[in-house]
């Protein structure tokens, strides 16, 4: 994973909010007992919000 072209800078207050509601959500539905089954909804999410990309990670100044 590397990141993406956003930081969470540049999401509003209210999708910063939803972003972690269904981050916690998913948490909720989908951890249980595997790391696994909850990473790839979580990732996917991050990646629709373009916080994170698939790639290589190179240095980034936040």
């Amino acid at each position: 994973m590397k990141y993406g072209n956003l930081t969470i800078k540049h999401l509003s207050q209210f999708e910063k909010d939803m972003l972690l509601q269904e981050v916690i959500d998913q948490c909720v539905r989908k951890a249980g007992d595997s790391y696994s089954d909850f990473a790839r909804p979580i990732i996917k999410t991050l990646v629709r919000k373009h916080l994170v990309e698939y790639g290589e990670d190179q240095e980034r100044q936040i």
